[in-house]
């Protein structure tokens, strides 16, 4: 969803007219995160913190280390695309907005996420929640207020700055808090209602809430400029996630297994992180194409240097978007393989030293 979003992909197997993917592609990455959440996590909190950091934050600033030096490097060829190589966008901007470099920009959503994870584990611990049904109800509801606000300061432009870095976490905050709320209380019931039945009141309700709007609710949750008061793009959210969480539950067992399916799965991060250069790659040969043959003449030299957006179709076929799908997800697995490999090379290494240094 979150790359056919980012580029044409030539494939309509998103039920994107149905549930657009502005409005629940994000909050899925959010419930699902909430979902595993485990409550072992508020007995070693700093444990689980600094699991968080290791995770997330210092692959994204790793990442951000090596795409500022491939910024560095283009920029000698042209290319203006991203902003500048400097301290702020290697330290600050990761936190302020992600977009700084351009072709990690997916991975804007590790920082409002690793807030939402610490701030969750640390008010439960703070507070002493039980896990009881009134006292998580009670949570939950305080928890989709304060993301309900947080919606309404962007509805109302305070999105700039240190306030987007608030508003993106109040933002998934309520989708976090409900992927818990909905393992520990609701998933029995929900699994028990026919599968027809479900989806028919869910698709209900996007039908009635596109005919009272007039339109798709789409939502730049990347810049929380939310265009509906505050309570919509978490409807909304919820409503999407219902609908996959079932297609999902419904596709479980004949798919769950697939080792395509769990390759995908185990490597959703470097997929986030490292899509656009995939992108890229798939433009530049069409850009090398255009240069020394006669062919993909309408190819924009220009746009392809200077916006990470640039989406070039021969012809204007969509279906060729299908390319950018592929190179979107096998260039990140690629990164993440080699990345696999050089740390079980140096592990195996290590290991060795450590048997001669003992022996």
């Amino acid at each position: 969803m979150v790359i056919s979003g980012h580029m044409a992909s030539g494939i309509s197997l998103t039920l994107a007219d149905w549930v657009p993917l502005y409005g629940v592609h994000l909050p899925i990455f959010a419930f699902s995160s909430g979902y595993f959440f485990k409550e072992s996590a508020t007995q070693d909190w700093i444990g689980y913190v600094k699991k968080k950091v290791l995770r997330l934050l210092v692959p994204l600033y790793i990442y951000n280390l090596f795409y500022g030096i491939v910024v560095l490097i283009s920029r000698r060829f042209g290319f203006t695309l991203s902003e500048e190589f400097s301290l702020y966008n290697l330290l600050l901007a990761p936190i302020l907005n992600g977009h700084q470099f351009a072709y990690n920009l997916g991975g804007w959503f590790v920082v409002p996420l690793f807030m939402v994870e610490t701030f969750y584990v640390l008010l439960r611990k703070a507070l002493h929640i039980s896990w009881n049904r009134l006292s998580e109800t009670v949570l939950f509801v305080v928890l989709a207020i304060l993301g309900m606000v947080g919606n309404q300061l962007g509805y109302m432009g305070y999105n700039q700055g240190w306030w987007l870095v608030l508003d993106r976490m109040l933002y998934f905050l309520p989708f976090y808090a409900f992927g818990f709320y909905y393992k520990k209380f609701l998933e029995e019931y929900d699994r028990k209602i026919p599968d027809a039945l479900l989806l028919s009141v869910l698709f209900g309700i996007q039908a009635m809430i596109f005919f009272i709007y007039g339109r798709e609710l789409t939502y730049g949750a990347a810049w929380c400029s939310f265009k509906e008061p505050g309570y919509m793009p978490f409807l909304a959210g919820i409503v999407g996630i219902a609908i996959w969480f079932r297609i999902a539950t419904m596709l479980e067992p004949v798919l769950g297994k697939k080792r395509s399916v769990n390759i995908l799965a185990d490597n959703a991060y470097s997929i986030m992180i490292n899509q656009f250069a995939g992108f890229m790659i798939v433009k530049t040969v069409y850009a090398l194409i255009s240069k020394y043959t006669m062919l993909f003449q309408d190819f924009e030299m220009d746009a392809y240097k200077s916006t990470i957006w640039y989406c070039y179709l021969p012809r204007g076929m969509k279906q060729l978007g299908v390319f950018y799908l592929i190179m979107g997800i096998a260039f990140p697995l690629l990164v993440q393989y080699i990345i696999n490999m050089t740390k079980n090379k140096f592990g195996r290494m290590k290991n060795a030293l450590l048997n001669t240094k003992f022996r």
